[in-house]
């Protein structure tokens, strides 16, 4: 299980993003993510939303035990050699910290 919060710090009304892309890219990664982790630990991921118009940005924070830090590094690397501006900032056994600019 997955303890689940996000924080919106700054969003713009007209941001142009695909909100349907969006969703489906988030829903991809929270599978995947599950499938990472270890249900014996206390594992919480935090979205923080800075959408501007010109360089919207979701940073996406998780805590826990990550029992596949291989396989979710292949994947966010995998998204990212399809065209996913990623950046990842920090990848071990209890710590995921990474970027996605839009």
């Amino acid at each position: 299980m997955i303890k689940l919060d996000f924080e919106i710090l700054d969003c713009t009304a007209d941001h142009g993003l695909d909100d349907q892309g969006l969703v489906s890219w988030c829903t991809r990664f929270v599978d995947e993510l599950v499938q990472c982790v270890s249900g014996n630990g206390e594992n919480q991921l935090s979205i923080l939303l800075h959408i501007t118009k010109d360089a919207p940005r979701f940073i996406f924070d998780f805590t826990g035990i990550l029992s596949h830090a291989g396989a979710m590094k292949e994947w966010l690397e995998n998204e990212r050699r399809n065209g996913t501006n990623i950046s990842i900032e920090q990848i071990e056994e209890e710590v995921l910290v990474f970027h996605v600019s839009l």
